[in-house]
């Protein structure tokens, strides 16, 4: 099948570009960014025989089949209204858009539509990830009482001198999404309440950088997630506790400790065994080299299967549009100052 790439940045040259090519079968035929000498570099080194500035050029050409999005998240709206009117398959790097409004239109578009879009949470990619979804649903833990997760990563200038990141979302716009669908995953139930607070260390930032927030779900777990970008470390993980088991889950490390009854000391031991078990094995297969990158060639061979069979992506539009829905209504919380009613916020 062959691909158009929209983006030329970094994270296509490191991550998307790397996992495609690895992929029999596929033919990344084209790629477009709006700096044209950036697309000609990155085209040269991965033997694309066709680069342009205008990506609408990648929606119009019939012999592109999948259109792999991977461009700053306010651009992704007009790309992706333009690749469900030209009737593509859509790969999108998160969050699916920059609003819960432009997110619902982006699905009423594509209802009816054949075809396939997924927004690239790949973290659900990571083996410890699975594993821990796996053993959920096998009722290992019983029923899920609460779940804490964590998401902290560096200021975005450690990475991009853009300046789109710093929007009205600020953090919740940057790592936040990847926790929010992995609690929403992770716990297979959606969420009825939305309750988020924050504050200020200096009044020279008019964006938001960093966040607390605490969702009551469905099933009645309540979960809380913490986000910053203010702490100089990068970490992702998720607590799960339920009425017949725990888990520990670091998913930026790849391991986790499921453990039932009172954490004790030979637990610990077993915490730490896994770390380094989970290290070596990293190394060995040199996962721990490529990071998060190292997950898309899989989760990129899941959604050309079901392009080819006819089955739902790896992410479906309904999670995508619910991870937006719930970080828009951090924000409309954050602004009220009050707990915001899901069935509301999302009503037609």
């Amino acid at each position: 099948m062959n691909v158009g790439i929209i983006g030329a940045g970094a994270i296509v040259r490191r991550g998307h570009l790397p996992a495609w090519t690895r992929i029999p079968g596929v033919r990344v035929a084209a790629i477009a960014d709006i700096d044209l000498a950036t697309a000609r570099r990155v085209a040269a080194e991965f033997g694309i025989p066709r680069l342009t500035q205008n990506f609408r050029e990648l929606l119009d050409d019939p012999n592109l089949e999948i259109i792999d999005i991977a461009t700053p998240t306010p651009t992704h709206f007009e790309i992706l209204a333009g690749a469900i009117e030209s009737e593509k398959h859509v790969l999108v790097e998160k969050p699916l858009s920059s609003s819960y409004e432009q997110a619902r239109e982006i699905a009423r578009a594509a209802k009816g539509k054949r075809r396939k879009i997924s927004v690239l949470f790949n973290y659900r990619y990571f083996p410890s990830v699975r594993r821990v979804k796996s053993l959920i649903d096998a009722g290992r833990l019983g029923q899920i009482v609460s779940l804490s997760g964590l998401a902290l990563a560096k200021v975005p200038n450690s990475w991009t001198r853009s300046r789109w990141p710093y929007g009205p979302g600020g953090v919740l716009a940057d790592f936040t999404p990847h926790l929010v669908d992995l609690m929403l995953w992770l716990n297979g139930s959606g969420p009825s309440r939305v309750f988020a607070m924050t504050g200020s260390f200096s009044r020279q930032m008019d964006f938001l950088t960093y966040a607390q927030m605490l969702v009551e779900f469905e099933n009645g777990a309540v979960g809380s997630m913490d986000f910053s970008w203010l702490t100089g470390t990068s970490q992702l993980a998720v607590d799960l506790h339920g009425t017949g088991g725990h888990i520990r889950l670091d998913v930026k490390e790849d391991v986790f400790l499921e453990y039932h009854g009172t954490f004790t000391p030979l637990d610990s031991l077993r915490k730490t065994a896994g770390e380094w078990k989970s290290l070596a094995r990293r190394i060995l297969d040199r996962s721990f080299f490529h990071g998060p990158m190292g997950t898309f060639a899989p989760f990129f061979r899941d959604f050309l299967r079901a392009v080819k069979e006819d089955l739902p992506p790896p992410v479906t539009l309904e999670q995508a549009v619910a991870v937006d829905a719930v970080l828009a209504a951090a924000q409309t919380s954050l602004a009220s100052g009050a707990a915001v009613n899901m069935a509301e916020f999302t009503a037609p």
